[in-house]
């Protein structure tokens, strides 16, 4: 399983799998000098530091996000934070609740941040992984073909139930379906899904449908595209 992230400026993205808390994202940040009138700025003898930000969103000039796709097995935690959250306090805090927190436990540690960063101290922890009943209702798409007209209504009502519309696998369904009332309700589910197909693969879709003959599917599909091609 795999997520991906962009990022921009001094925020944090951050994993705790099995090997450890990791920090995923680099800081668009520039250590200086604190200069006036091109002298250093001192402070009890100690020259002060600037940590400004090389990039940051609302800047003029233009900005190159960091963008990767990352790995994770379910389990796994994926924090993302404002600067003002210290990652290892984060991991040390994680690691003593067992990777959950609890509402109590969230607010104490943003109070924790507030005093030690002196900086906006939120974030998300969200605990990667799928729930039984996604997992039944992936494990049942992934057999559409072996059930029956009863299992596929089933299936679909589960479907409209739930958030969770991968669109390839979708589209596998709606391959496989002879029911021209069924396909057109996988494909509104494809059309709904979060995870975007390439209009490559909807022309491919449009194609099996208008040499099988199937009309209603055929200017349904075309409609779709043409709408993607005009967004």
């Amino acid at each position: 399983m795999r997520f991906a992230y962009a990022s921009i400026g001094d925020s944090l993205v951050c994993l705790l799998d099995g090997s450890g808390f990791r920090k995923l994202n680099g800081e668009d940040r520039a250590v200086r000098l604190r200069m006036m009138n091109k002298e250093v700025v001192y402070s009890g003898g100690i020259p002060l530091i600037d940590r400004g930000l090389t990039q940051a969103v609302g800047q003029l000039e233009p900005v190159n996000p960091e963008v990767q796709v990352v790995e994770y097995s379910s389990g796994d935690c994926l924090v993302l934070a404002s600067d003002g959250v210290l990652a290892p306090w984060l991991e040390d805090t994680l690691r003593r609740s067992a990777r959950t927190m609890a509402a109590a436990e969230a607010v104490r540690f943003c109070q924790e941040m507030r005093l030690v960063s002196h900086d906006d101290t939120t974030f998300i922890l969200i605990r990667l992984g799928e729930t039984e009943s996604i997992r039944t209702l992936r494990q049942g798409l992934e057999r559409w073909a072996d059930a029956d007209g009863a299992g596929r209504e089933r299936l679909l009502v589960d479907v409209a139930a739930h958030a969770y519309r991968p669109a390839a696998l979708l589209r596998a369904c709606l391959e496989a379906e002879a029911d021209d009332d069924r396909a057109l309700r996988i494909l509104k589910a494809i059309e709904e899904s979060p995870t975007r197909l390439a209009v490559d693969d909807w022309k491919a879709m449009l194609d099996v449908a208008a040499r099988a003959g199937r009309r209603r599917l055929a200017a349904r599909l075309a409609d779709a595209i043409r709408r993607r091609l005009m967004a």
